[in-house]
């Protein structure tokens, strides 16, 4: 997939991510990702993955996809299906969430072009540590991602979720619009509005 918006007067994620960094953060480029929601009082900082960060990112999205028990026994059958892809990391389209600045990595998320869309992006993963399930690192991502794609003039996030996470999305404001058979049972549909 090209670029995120691909078109005039659209910048890629990197380069936003660039921006915000110089407008504040600290010195490794990491972003301090605001989520006065958050229940806990660590220090959460946001930004793009490095190369470097992909096994543990992988490592991560394994724990926490096995972490759901109803996926489990097929997820374990098919180790294939939990893959990053290195390109989109490689793209700048993978953010990761850190205890503290270089701390703990506690989550990732990845934000791509809808195909169907020049108005929308797709959010294809939100991975969180188990460990750091329920404490906002999952709503600080969504929230940072949104950020992202307004700056970049998208009008929706949507996102084809997982049973288990509905909860979560309509929590944070998305609309169910459907379901998608998949290969291993049936997506959520659904859409945040950005405007």
């Amino acid at each position: 997939r090209g670029s995120v918006g691909g078109g005039a007067g659209r910048r890629h994620c990197s380069e936003i991510y660039q921006a915000s960094a110089r407008q504040g953060g600290d010195r490794s480029g990491r972003i301090r990702a605001l989520a006065p929601f958050r229940p806990t009082t660590m220090s959460l900082f946001i930004g793009l993955a490095q190369a470097a960060d992909h096994a543990p990112l992988e490592a991560l999205q394994r724990r926490a996809s096995l972490g759901n028990a109803g996926d489990r026994g097929f997820l374990l059958e098919h180790p294939e299906l939990i893959a990053l892809p290195l390109e989109h990391i490689a793209d700048g389209r993978v953010f990761l969430a850190e205890q503290g600045s270089g701390g703990t990595l506690l989550g990732f998320a990845t934000l791509l072009p809808c195909d169907d869309d020049a108005l929308a992006l797709e959010l294809e993963a939100l991975f969180v540590e188990p460990s750091a399930w329920r404490l906002g690192v999952g709503r600080a991502l969504l929230d940072h991602g949104c950020r992202l794609a307004r700056g970049i003039g998208a009008r929706s996030l949507r996102v084809l979720g997982n049973g288990h996470a509905e909860g979560f999305y309509r929590r944070c404001g998305f609309e169910l619009l459907g379901h998608q058979a998949m290969r291993f049972g049936t997506a959520l549909q659904m859409r945040l509005n950005l405007v």
